[in-house]
């Protein structure tokens, strides 16, 4: 998980300071998928009482934050619930309207996501943020929902959320799209993994594979496609 809420919030706030161009820049370029190492410091976490500068606001924002933290089957995060409050929290402050989602099952986060998908339609900048454990498998990335619970890799799909589909959540703002993947970490299924497989015969390794974004998505992730956070 990222070491610093500071770090998340300065680079969103440079980030949203520079919405437009960045929107611009990504549209004629293509989507764009950057790591959070760059990012990381050593400053102190903001707390409630800190003063946040918010840059001006002209643009409809709409975020989703969601956080893992209480699995069942696999284990449990320490610190995700909280980050994902706590970014939240940042986001209003820089001026968005937040959907908060935090320790979901399977059903409840596919129906979140697709709430949120259709809210998106009326924003100018829509950002997903999710924290918990995410998997590749054959290539594709799962975001990991509390109450999975698999033996074998060809069902991780049926009990995961795709990433393409939280990708898709954010595609009909009008502005900017950003999605942050705070979840490069270990598979959270060692004992799965070289076992069957979804297509290719394997699961995937430690960490996600780098996502493919469509043109003028932002997609942000704790680690280097493949990788593992630390």
């Amino acid at each position: 998980m990222l070491p610093s809420r500071a770090a998340i919030f300065l680079f969103l706030t440079v980030l949203l300071s520079v919405g437009s161009l960045a929107a611009q820049d990504s549209s004629q370029e293509g989507g764009a998928t950057r790591g959070l190492m760059g990012i990381k410091t050593d400053v102190e976490k903001i707390t409630a009482g800190d003063t946040l500068t918010v840059p001006a606001a002209s643009f409809k924002r709409m975020a989703l934050v969601v956080g893992m933290s209480a699995y069942t089957s696999i284990s449990p995060l320490k610190n995700t619930a909280n980050d994902a409050r706590a970014v939240a929290d940042m986001l209003q402050r820089l001026g968005f309207t937040v959907d908060l989602a935090v320790d979901i099952p399977l059903v409840q986060m596919q129906e979140t996501v697709t709430a949120f998908a259709r809210k998106v339609e009326t924003a100018d900048i829509a950002l997903v943020y999710y924290a918990g454990h995410g998997v590749e498998a054959a290539g594709e990335n799962y975001l990991v929902p509390i109450d999975i619970k698999v033996d074998k890799p060809e069902k991780i799909p049926e009990q995961a959320l795709s990433l393409s589909s939280v990708l898709y959540s954010v595609e009909r703002a009008r502005k900017l799209r950003i999605v942050i993947l705070d979840s490069c970490r270990n598979n959270p299924f060692p004992a799965l993994a070289g076992a069957a497989a979804i297509k290719d015969g394997k699961l995937g390794g430690d960490g996600l594979a780098a996502p493919d974004p469509a043109r003028g998505m932002l997609v942000v992730y704790a680690a280097e496609g493949g990788k593992v956070a630390l």
